[in-house]
């Protein structure tokens, strides 16, 4: 996989590599980079200069492009403050936060994407598996032209191991609002409980990424411009 990834970085100058957060774009990318490749890592980028201002400093200075649980633990989750949990509001101005550091690191790739000589190494996007929730279409139109988008798509087995390591290894995620909305409203519905504020936050992520994963997974298909299958 990775030597066809680099011969078709090669050709196309630069790659946006696609997929759901733990599918292995960093591991990837960092392969890519061993071969010759610069890398752009979206969440590392997000975490130490996008959200800069929002961050405490005792995090930022955690954060690596192969550790970005860091991000994760400032976005934490909704649910029951005294077991860790954030409230709902607290939750969705982070989400709100979050995508618009995402849209700004994407634009400043996009940039040096278009900014690069035709001699350089090959250049390579390490996106946020929340790329396909962003909806500025001007941003995903310059995108597809300065770069080939590769989706990442696992298969049956990989989407299982995919899942085990989300959930015992949480990485940054976003959650559109609605869905959350609904997610919330379902999970309260089916536990018993009046708020999701009151709920376990770890048993609301158990609960809700599956249904996040699912909901990406045609939106990948959709924005890619080629697929590879793990």
């Amino acid at each position: 996989m990775i030597e066809s990834l680099y011969k078709a970085a090669k050709e196309k100058g630069c790659l946006t590599l696609l997929g759901m957060s733990g599918v292995g774009k960093t591991w990837a990318g960092l392969q890519l980079a061993e071969m010759g490749a610069d890398i752009y890592s979206v969440d590392y980028e997000i975490g130490t200069k996008f959200l800069a201002e929002h961050m405490p400093q005792e995090l930022r200075e955690k954060m690596s492009v192969t550790d970005i649980s860091w991000l994760q633990r400032f976005l934490g989750m909704p649910g029951d403050h005294a077991r860790g949990g954030v409230a709902l509001a607290q939750f969705k101005e982070r989400q709100r936060l979050y995508i618009e550091a995402e849209i700004s690191a994407m634009q400043e790739a996009i940039e040096l994407a278009k900014k690069r000589h035709s001699d350089a190494p090959p250049f390579i996007i390490d996106a946020a598996g929340s790329l396909c929730e962003i909806e500025d279409q001007e941003l995903l139109r310059d995108l597809a032209n300065v770069s080939e988008v590769v989706y990442l798509k696992p298969n049956a087995e990989a989407e299982a191991l995919l899942l085990s390591r989300a959930l015992s290894a949480p990485k940054p995620l976003y959650y559109p609002p609605a869905l959350l909305d609904a997610l919330a409203e379902s999970y309260c519905q089916e536990n018993g409980i009046v708020s999701i504020e009151l709920a376990d936050p770890k048993a609301f992520f158990l609960y809700a990424f599956p249904q996040l994963f699912k909901s990406r997974l045609p939106k990948y298909e959709a924005m890619a411009g080629s697929v590879i299958e793990l």
